[in-house]
């Protein structure tokens, strides 16, 4: 039985975990997302916003995760 899910990307003939598409997917979501908290004017609202920022991205690791690229 095979698992249907990748286990690592080959480029150029090197392997590379899964989990960096799904790292730099995420990244690049936080900050869009911290843009727009910012662009609204709602990051003033947290506490420590460099936390905010790490929370947002580890909330899409997880949600890249299980929704599109499982690794």
């Amino acid at each position: 039985m095979s698992n249907p899910y990748p286990h690592e990307l080959m480029v150029a003939g090197v392997c590379f975990s899964p989990l960096i598409p799904v790292l730099v997917t995420a990244f690049f979501a936080a900050v869009a997302t911290v843009f727009l908290l910012n662009k609204t004017k709602l990051a003033r609202w947290f506490y420590a916003p460099s936390y905010v920022f790490a929370a947002i991205m580890v909330l899409f690791v997880i949600l890249t995760d299980r929704f599109w690229i499982r690794f």
